[in-house]
């Protein structure tokens, strides 16, 4: 059982509490992640369905749903093409989903839907999109979070929000550096972990390199004509727009034992709050099923 939650995770199945609608749909294109718990997207044609994205998705994969000549041996075994499988819609059930790696999500936390069918948190509301919450501690090299930015995602911003605080401590947000097209500061640059809580970027300053937005959301850094002279990082405009090439997000800080949570701003259509996490799930070193409450 869920730790206070008071709901059993199901044996062999994949909704634990509610009556979901069911639409049957024929399993088409590629089959890879096509599994019971993971969300699904509309295919070539309204009666075909293939494995949702971060910007598409309409339902959940069933299993116990499913006509017994199609339903696969297991929950972690995937439908084959042509195949015909339940979709489950309409929210207010709980169904056991596949939460990414990297992530770590306390129950009541919100998640979106994200690449393969799986989803992603926690996920908090903010200006400019929604919010992934990414937690941090001293890793004086670049560490990789494991999460993944699709191609076309747009990254809008980067708040760091800080519980534990060392004086002269800082840290560094971006994409990992081995990747064509990385930057391991190209999200903050030299951001200040010194005080706790949100930390409010440096935008403008006598030395631009004191500015600590990344080279990825600046557009250019413009001089003032003051007789001390002050530059301004212009942000670009939607935003870092992901190519799929670049893509690991990391982070690098200061030599201080600090700790805390950075917020990668992301927009995008068909982005979305998919449900709400029933139970606590540490996914940071690999993909884990995580209970949710579904709003889809």
């Amino acid at each position: 059982m869920s730790a206070f939650s008071g709901i059993q995770k199901p044996t062999n199945k994949i909704v634990a509490v509610g009556d979901p609608l069911v639409a049957d749909r024929k399993v088409g294109g590629t089959v890879t992640n096509m599994k019971p718990g993971r969300l699904v997207k509309r295919g070539s044609t309204d009666f075909d369905i293939a494995i949702g994205t971060a910007f598409d998705v309409c339902g959940w994969l069933g299993y116990e749903q499913a006509h017994p000549s199609y339903r696969p041996t297991d929950v972690d075994t995937a439908y084959a093409a042509d195949d015909m499988a339940p979709v489950l819609y309409g929210g207010k059930f709980v169904i056991v989903g596949s939460l990414v790696k990297g992530c770590v999500v306390t129950q009541g936390e919100y998640l979106a839907n994200w690449t393969n069918g799986q989803v992603i948190g926690p996920i908090a509301m903010m200006e400019g999109g929604l919010a992934l919450g990414i937690p941090f501690e001293k890793a004086t090299s670049e560490q990789t979070t494991y999460i993944e930015l699709p191609a076309d995602m747009v990254v809008k911003d980067v708040i760091v929000d800080v519980s534990t605080n060392v004086a002269s401590s800082h840290i560094d947000i971006g994409i990992l550096s081995t990747e064509s097209g990385g930057d391991a500061d190209g999200f903050l640059d030299g951001e200040s972990c010194a005080a706790a809580g949100k930390v409010e970027h440096n935008m403008v300053d006598a030395t631009a390199a004191n500015n600590t937005l990344g080279a990825l959301l600046v557009e250019s850094d413009i001089k003032s004509a003051d007789g001390t002279a002050l530059f301004y990082s212009v942000p670009k405009q939607p935003g870092h727009v992901c190519d799929g090439t670049a893509k690991t997000i990391t982070y690098t800080t200061s030599d201080h034992a600090i700790e805390g949570t950075f917020w990668v701003v992301l927009e995008a259509e068909g982005f979305n709050i998919v449900g709400k996490a029933v139970e606590s799930v540490d996914a940071s070193s690999a993909a884990q099923d995580i209970m949710l409450l579904s709003s889809i």
